[in-house]
């Protein structure tokens, strides 16, 4: 079913929107349960962007929703970011940089097939 504004509503898809959901809970999750200074590795980082695609590609929800939800995880990451590297020197950055964009091309496959299924 479409809403007023063409754009499906959530209930008529609940296999993506439970992926999309399992993906944001893994993050929240890894986040409460860590102890120390908070962390979002990249790995989880990579499917939740990729997730967030999507959403925003399948029309799960509003693309301003999407947008609107992906927006505290990314300042979240962003923050878990600088609290780790923050004090870090040049090269320990790109590393992490390097580390990170290696994490993208991992899940990059994945979600390639899932916007193909879209």
């Amino acid at each position: 079913m479409l809403d007023g504004a063409g754009h499906f509503l959530m209930e008529d898809q609940p296999e993506r929107v439970a992926t999309e959901i399992s993906t944001f809970l893994a993050g929240v999750t890894a986040a409460a349960a860590a102890p120390g200074p908070l962390s979002y590795p990249d790995d989880l980082w990579a499917a939740t962007v990729f997730e967030f695609l999507l959403a925003y590609h399948r029309a799960v929800m509003t693309r301003e929703h999407v947008t609107q939800t992906l927006l505290p995880l990314y300042l979240g990451r962003t923050a878990s970011f600088l609290l780790q590297y923050g004090s870090s020197s040049p090269s320990v950055v790109y590393d992490a940089l390097e580390s990170l964009g290696q994490a993208f091309e991992q899940a990059k496959p994945e979600a390639a097939a899932q916007w193909k299924k879209a």
